[in-house]
């Protein structure tokens, strides 16, 4: 069973995903929608904790 493979994209691949801004703005947008899910449930779970305390 595999858990995880990475392979490397094709050349014209990597350059069209680096050149293209649509595509990098999509990126950025999606790391920052991540950070802030992942801040909300830090913040839930420290709100868990001091409610339990």
């Amino acid at each position: 069973m595999l858990e995880s493979v990475e392979l490397p994209l094709p050349s014209w691949v990597e350059h069209e995903i680096y050149e293209s801004d649509g595509f990098k703005n999509h990126l950025l947008e999606d790391a920052a929608d991540k950070d802030a899910m992942a801040a909300e449930d830090a913040a839930e779970y420290r709100r868990e904790l001091r409610a339990g305390l």
